[in-house]
């Protein structure tokens, strides 16, 4: 009989990176036979998918509170009276219930990029979550558990302690098919480029405010590309990535093409339709743009940090600098030659052709595998934290201690148990 497989994760929509990562993983597995279940609390349900789809939203028995504390709990409910034989847990709230399934979990583990990149209160919850995984989840895994790292990058941010629990499966690359030349020439005559023209690429989500993901300098990227246009009029700059009527007005003001909300089906001529891919982020899981860049045969710049090393080879694929101005000054060197341009892209597809979906959903299954035949040959499938009995009461305690500190907790605890003791003095029932 086939694994039953649940995968859980905070939205299923289009133009998000995790997103792509489960659709791609459920696709695969479903294909080999699994019998596949994605969780999720958002969705678009226009997209025809070859697996089952539960939103969380619509489940009337999930009722969520404000204590993160206590809809774990209740999620945790909900999940242990499936069947799943593993879960597959890839975003938050999802990491904090890991302690609390029966099933054996397999997180992967994309990384949360650092609070100092965002506003006070914002950075301060990211950092919290991160504390909160690493001290109060991953060190409770069973040995039947397991965590998965999209880079090594990842894994060596992981505490020491628990990277012997992890092992780095890379993404695939090769979600959007190959272009044919003349896909990628279209891609450019819709642009109405001049001849000599040098096309530089940007991916991204586009917000003209609240950019909610400053640490990919898109900001950076705009000043980039007039400072360039400056000294290189041939240079031209297109934006690919989601946005609105502001953000392609906000573009076009600064003299870069928008390409906003393309299909997935045009996506892989808009890499390679264009000469020169640049990413300005200054934190990445994996970064996965840039392989897919590759793999249609353009040359790719980045900052030289964090995964980059392990998804571009530095002078032979694409060049990696250390700063703001070594990108501007290397951008204006690869743009003036074609013959570089040419010699990095004739390695870059080959390179990137090592990053297929099908080698990574197999050391998935195999980790999936081992996981969920190790508790099943062990007869035990109790979690890491037993909420039988008084457990769910003594859990709710000590989890807002560890969330919120101590005076929180004292302030959640008497009001746990003033509920209680009213309920004793109305109905004459026990604590």
């Amino acid at each position: 009989m086939a694994l039953k497989i649940g995968f859980l994760t905070e939205r299923l929509l289009l133009g998000y990176g995790v997103d792509l990562v489960v659709h791609e993983y459920a696709c695969l597995l479903a294909k080999k036979g699994y019998d596949v279940s994605v969780f999720c609390q958002r969705l678009d349900s226009s997209v025809r998918r070859p697996y089952k789809v539960v939103d969380l939203s619509a489940k009337k028995e999930l009722v969520m509170t404000s204590s993160a504390s206590r809809n774990t709990v209740t999620l945790a409910d909900y999940f242990n009276q499936s069947d799943n034989d593993v879960w597959v847990v890839n975003t938050s709230p999802f990491y904090d219930v890991m302690p609390l399934l029966r099933a054996p979990v397999v997180a992967i583990e994309y990384g949360t990029p650092p609070g100092r990149f965002f506003g006070l209160e914002i950075g301060r919850n990211l950092d919290a979550s991160v504390s909160y995984r690493f001290q109060n989840v991953f060190p409770k895994l069973r040995a039947q558990d397991k965590i998965l790292c999209i880079s090594r990058s990842i894994q060596d941010w992981l505490p020491e302690r628990l990277r012997g629990l992890s092992e780095v499966v890379y993404l695939g690359c090769d979600h959007y098919e190959k272009a044919t030349p003349e896909q990628a020439r279209k891609f450019r005559e819709d642009l109405k480029l001049e001849a000599d023209s040098v096309l530089v690429l940007w991916v991204g989500r586009v917000q003209a405010k609240n950019d909610e993901q400053p640490y990919k300098g898109f900001s950076e990227f705009l000043e980039l590309a007039a400072r360039a246009r400056s000294r290189q009029p041939t240079l031209r700059f297109v934006v690919v990535g989601r946005g609105g009527d502001d953000e392609a007005k906000l573009l076009r003001s600064r003299g870069i093409e928008p390409c906003l909300n393309l299909p997935a089906s045009r996506m892989g001529a808009a890499f390679a339709g264009s000469d020169i891919f640049v990413s300005t982020s200054h934190w990445e899981g994996l970064n996965l743009p840039l392989l897919e860049a590759q793999y249609q045969g353009t040359p790719v710049m980045a900052y030289k940090h964090g995964p980059h090393t392990e998804v571009v080879c530095d002078n032979e694929t694409g060049i990696l600098v250390d700063s703001a101005e070594d990108l501007l000054e290397k951008l204006l060197l690869l743009g003036n030659d074609e013959n570089l341009r040419q010699r990095l892209a004739s390695r870059a597809q080959a390179f990137a052709a090592g990053f297929p979906w099908k080698k990574s959903a197999v050391e998935l299954e195999t980790a999936l595998r081992a996981a969920a035949y190790s508790d099943k040959n062990s007869g035990t499938n109790q979690p890491a934290i037993d909420l039988r009995g008084r457990g769910t009461f003594s859990f709710l305690l000590r989890d807002t201690y560890n969330r919120h500190g101590f005076l929180f907790f004292l302030k959640r605890a008497a009001l746990s148990l003033r509920v209680r003791l009213r309920r004793f003095l109305r109905f004459g029932s026990s604590f």
